[in-house]
């Protein structure tokens, strides 16, 4: 189950564009590391690519742990068993991603076990976000949760986290969600954007 980000009817973001469009990213690189790593060119910069993908990953975690779940809890507290183990999986993933990290660090050894750790953390995260999706989305699209940073929202980084964002995401997706950041975000998105390229392979076909 992958649920692409939309937009409204007047083409704006909705409650869960923001949201959606984060694991969109998220998946999208994990399936697209072990495909680097396996080809062994520039691995430095694969291993650079990580190490913004694995800081990313750790701040939508975080953000869902203090902010969304206490909220789906209060709004649908059916889900209480859902977002039990939604909490958990982000304590399996953070014990996943240490391993990862050793294993980039050792590169350009040990690649191929590098590649197939990272093929696991991309059947792991998978689960995890579809889980979230089938769940969570649809008490978010209610649009009743409180005021307050989107889940996973605020990049740390905007220079990287907005091209990353915006790569292979549909181009009027990317345009709405342009809109609703600071003006010298949206000023320096082409620098940035030509900065980045693309992730450290291309897209699939």
């Amino acid at each position: 189950m992958t649920t692409l980000p939309t937009l409204d009817p007047d083409g704006r973001p909705t409650p869960v564009t923001l949201f959606l469009a984060i694991h969109h990213a998220l998946r999208r690189d994990a399936h697209r590391f072990p495909v680097a790593l396996r080809a062994a060119t520039d691995l430095p910069r694969v291993a650079r690519h990580w190490d913004q993908y694995r800081e990313i990953l750790v701040f939508h975690h975080d953000q869902e742990d203090a902010l969304l779940f206490p909220q789906v809890l209060a709004e649908a507290p059916e889900l209480a068993g859902v977002v039990e183990q939604l909490a958990a999986d982000h304590h399996s993933l953070d014990d996943l991603l240490v391993r990862v990290d050793a294993a980039c660090a050792a590169l350009p050894a040990g690649a191929a076990a590098c590649a197939d750790l990272v093929a696991h953390l991309a059947t792991v995260l998978g689960r995890h976000l579809d889980l979230e999706e089938e769940h969570l989305v649809p008490v978010m699209e209610r649009g009743t949760l409180a005021d307050g940073p989107a889940p996973g929202g605020g990049p740390q980084n905007p220079a990287f986290t907005l091209p990353w964002l915006a790569d292979d995401l549909a181009p009027d997706v990317v345009t709405a969600l342009l809109a609703a950041m600071p003006a010298d975000w949206r000023s320096s998105f082409p620098e940035w954007q030509s900065a980045y390229r693309t992730g450290p392979v291309p897209s699939a076909a």
